[in-house]
């Protein structure tokens, strides 16, 4: 069965130098690409979730690859796993299938800017939603986490009519049937796709990290 963690970074207190310390070379490398403070926390905090995947699946020195869109994968392909951070979020999918993840914190914006990766109906129901921004995301998420699936970017959706249906829960596509589920608090959404539906999602906290349950 596909699990799926949460790790809410202020409230577990994370400190980057911490995580850092606790993180190969190559990791470390990978967050201090970035500029800004927060980001590097948030990688730091993904890549440290993702080696506790790698140790609890009995590999803790298992080197990471990254295809042409830069999805990573352990480099002999199992488990299979998907990562996502937004905010205070990082959100980890794990399983024996392809799988994808997205987390958003809903934050206002001119989500039309983006509107050529939706089709017209999909702009339709954003458009007629009591509450527009939140379709927006529910679809947006949907989007991101079937596209990080089969392991491409969101011009898959510039080159091919594919419409989300957020009541359906299913999508599908090239002769097999994904599921595709969405949780959502006050501020975040979160969306998942895979051949195997997921359970929800278990929320990491200190006394478990970095564990993952």
């Amino acid at each position: 069965m596909t699990k799926i963690w949460i790790a809410d970074i202020q409230a577990l207190g994370l400190k980057l130098d911490e995580l850092l310390q606790a993180l190969p070379p190559e990791d470390r490398e990978k967050a201090l690409r970035y500029r800004r403070a927060e980001d590097q926390l948030r990688c730091a905090a993904g890549r440290t979730m993702i080696r506790a995947l790698a140790a609890e699946a009995g590999m803790p020195k298992a080197q990471l690859m990254f295809s042409a869109y830069g999805k990573p994968a352990f480099a002999d392909g199992k488990p299979q796993f998907n990562l996502s951070h937004s905010g205070n979020w990082v959100a980890l999918a794990a399983g024996d299938a392809p799988l994808g993840i997205d987390v958003e914190k809903r934050e206002t914006f001119d989500w039309e800017s983006v509107s050529c990766f939706f089709t017209e109906r999909e702009r339709e129901s954003i458009r007629a939603d009591r509450e527009p921004l939140r379709r927006f995301y529910r679809l947006w998420t949907m989007k991101e986490a079937f596209a990080k699936e089969e392991g491409r970017g969101l011009s898959l959706f510039e080159e091919e009519t594919i419409e989300m249906d957020c009541a359906q829960g299913k999508i599908a596509y090239q002769g097999k049937l994904l599921f595709l589920q969405t949780w959502e608090t006050p501020e975040y959404t979160l969306s998942f796709c895979g051949e195997e539906a997921a359970r929800a999602p278990h929320r990491i906290i200190a006394e478990e990290w970095p564990a993952l349950g």
